[in-house]
Formats: structure tokens, C-alpha cells, sequence
């Protein structure tokens, strides 16, 4: 009588017993990694670095990311971190969170620039490239970057875009910090033509399109009326120039 089966089905028996060997090991050895991973310092935050910023603080970076050391790193969104740091500072263009497999949170940050001062209600601010409302200049502080007026410009609040000076601001940006320094007003009571004051007292009138471009013609246009003296000039093309009555620096 044949008791044992055939040695195809037993074959078959001893396959199967063989597979779930093989799984029951995976599985513990991938869990015994999970658990592993999970009870080293890998799975969590240890270190929190900040790198592009110039004017802002990175411990006040670090501060507003709102994520302390030891959080799991499955509980990090990098977008919400970025966020809220952008929320806290208007003087963050950009900010990129990272997670290492180290540990590590790194957090890369672009600043706005500062373009311009902006006078109203007794105080003056300075405005970021976007118009934004940065701060309140202290007295006795040093500008070196030029006024923005308008004319029944409304309140400005901190943080906030001051809306008669973004454009204005855009275009400055996009000048040199030379040339940017050598501004000393921008008027903006034409809404076609603003009006510039230069620091070495020439009055340049410039159509508001394409601003950035047209006042960068200006120290060659100078350089070709310099002996006359300070004047006025049309940046537009063909320049006009009319210099100031009473001659060579008479303003």
C-alpha cells in the first residue's frame, strides 16, 4: 500500500513550506529594519542648518520653521515648513526645505533686496523689490538707495505690499546697485512719466515702460552733456537735454 503520496506532491509540499520559510524570514528581517530604522537618530531630525540668508538671522529661521530636533522626519512637510518661514519674513524670496537621510534639515533661503526708502505719515520705510514694507528707518540711519514718492500715497503697513510704489520697485531691481545709488528720487506723480533726481542734481524724465531699461542711458547721456552742467533730460529717443538756468551747476 503507498502511504507517502507521489513524490510529485510531496515535492510540491515541501515547495510550498519552503516559500513561506522564506517569506516568514523576509518579513522579520524587514521588520526587525523598520524597527531598526525607527530607533535610530536616522528617523528623526538632528540637525537643523540654514544657509543663504544675509540680513535675516538663521536661528530666527530656524526658530520660525517651527520643527525641533528629534521630530520624526515622516511628521516634516517641507512645503508647510517653507511656508510658515515665509509667512514670519516678507524678506524671504524663496525658501527650499530639505530632509537628509542623515538627520539633517537643511533650509535654503533667497532674500528680497531692498531697492528703496518710502516716506508717509511722518515715517520712512524701506521696501523690498516687490514693494513690500520691510521696516521703519531709525533716525540718524543712513538710506544709500533712493526715495519713492506719490502723490496721496495711502497708509503703508509693515509687511504688507505698498501698492503706489510696486511697480516702481520692480524696475529698481532690475538696475545695479551703482546706478541704483545714484538715484536719489523717484516721483511717481505722472502716471506715464516718472520724475528722477539724480545725487549729482540732474532732473531725468522717464516714461514708465520700461523704466529699468531707458535709465540706464543716463551716464552716457552725462558723460555727452557734462560740460554744460546739470539740466533736464527726456529719456527718450532721441534724449532731450536743457540745462538748469545760471549755468554750470547752478542747482
Amino acid at each position: 500500500m503507498k502511504t507517502g503520496g507521489t513524490a510529485g506532491h510531496r515535492g510540491a509540499v515541501d515547495g510550498k513550506r519552503r516559500f513561506r520559510a522564506r517569506m516568514l524570514l523576509i518579513g522579520f528581517l524587514l521588520g526587525s529594519a523598520v524597527a531598526l530604522f525607527f530607533g535610530s537618530p536616522l528617523s528623526r531630525v538632528t540637525n537643523i542648518r540654514v544657509e543663504g540668508t544675509h540680513s535675516l538671522s538663521p536661528v530666527e529661521v530656524e526658530q520660525a520653521a517651527g520643527i525641533s530636533r528629534g521630530t520624526w522626519w515622516f511628521r516634516v512637510k517641507p512645503g508647510e515648513v517653507a511656508d510658515r518661514i515665509k509667512k514670519v519674513f516678507p524678506l524671504a524670496a524663496d525658501v527650499q526645505v530639505h530632509l537628509g537621510w542623515t538627520g539633517t534639515m537643511t533650509i535654503s533661503v533667497t532674500e528680497k533686496g531692498v531697492v528703496a526708502v518710502f516716506p508717509a505719515g511722518g515715517a520712512w520705510y524701506r521696501l523690498l523689490d516687490d514693494g513690500t514694507a520691510l521696516d521703519v528707518v531709525r533716525p540718524g540711519e543712513s538710506i544709500g538707495m533712493p526715495l519713492v514718492t506719490a502723490d496721496g500715497a495711502a497708509p503703508v503697513t509693515l509687511g504688507k505690499p505698498v501698492q503706489a510704489a510696486v511697480q516702481a520697485c520692480k524696475q529698481l531691481a532690475k538696475l545695479s546697485p551703482d546706478l541704483r545709488a545714484q538715484l536719489a528720487e523717484v516721483h511717481l506723480g505722472d502716471p506715464d512719466v516718472w520724475t528722477v533726481y539724480t545725487t549729482d542734481h540732474y532732473e531725468l524724465h522717464v516714461p514708465d515702460e520700461n523704466f529699468a531699461g531707458r535709465i540706464q542711458w543716463f551716464p552716457k547721456i552725462r558723460d555727452q552733456v557734462k560740460d554744460k552742467g546739470p539740466g533736464e533730460i527726456w529719456l527718450t529717443d532721441p534724449f532731450r537735454y536743457i540745462p538748469f538756468s545760471g549755468g554750470k551747476g547752478s542747482r
